[in-house]
């Protein structure tokens, strides 16, 4: 049976909606601590075997204001604190990939909030991979099982064409179904594939939280006639 893959996918556009160079800020310790709302990033990207963790902290909702993290409220990941970018997120680069990414926030009342992450991996598990915009196709990968809060897609590089398609899961293998590649002309690109994973259960006070992981895998060559 097919399983179609979906996810909300909130959370990077949350961390980042609104965000930009000298972001509007409000001190953590001038709110309702009841009323921050925690977010959580991980990325890795397999081509430069490089993981970014970011976390962000709204007031209320997901378009809230931005908090600055004042007096003893810090969030740390893997037990490193972590520092706020110009974007008003903060991020920090980890060494290597990591299935499990653990954040740890502490608020302005002395509370602490561990949130654990899991990124799961996929890779392209096929050479001469080629797609048709007549008819099904399929792309064998290497990953774990899906879960009902997870999404793949695959990004298509040709000079300045970028393309990223959704895509479903049957079987052990990616579909690719002829509508999906309506807009791509076409030609030989380099692929990537984009495993999001997602959960709304985070350890957190009235306004909860959300998180939100990534893996991007090694490019390869795809041909699409």
């Amino acid at each position: 049976m097919k399983k179609k893959l979906f996810v909300i996918s909130l959370v990077a556009a949350s961390v980042l909606a609104g965000c930009h160079k000298g972001p509007k800020l409000t001190d953590s310790d001038k709110v309702d601590q009841n009323n921050i709302l925690q977010l959580y990033s991980a990325a890795y990207d397999a081509d430069k075997d490089a993981m970014t963790a970011t976390a962000a902290f709204r007031i209320d909702h997901r378009s809230g204001d931005l908090l600055r993290l004042t007096d003893d409220s810090k969030v740390t990941v893997n037990g490193d604190e972590m520092e706020m970018g110009d974007e008003g997120a903060y991020t920090r680069n980890l060494n290597k990939f990591g299935k499990k990414t653990k954040f740890n926030y502490t608020n302005n009342k002395g509370e602490s909030f561990a949130n654990e992450l899991i990124t799961n991996t996929i890779e392209f598990n096929q050479e001469n991979i080629t797609l048709s915009k007549t008819t099904r196709s399929a792309i064998v990968i290497k990953a774990e099982p899906f879960t009902d809060f997870e999404s793949v897609s695959c990004m298509l590089t040709k000079g300045d064409e970028n393309v990223e398609i959704d895509l479903g899961f049957e079987d052990g293998r990616l579909i690719v179904e002829p509508d999906m590649l309506a807009s791509v002309q076409a030609g030989t690109y380099d692929a990537r594939l984009v495993r999001k994973n997602y959960s709304d259960k985070v350890n957190a006070l009235d306004r909860g939280g959300l998180w939100e992981s990534k893996y991007i895998s090694k490019s390869k060559k795809i041909t699409i006639k």
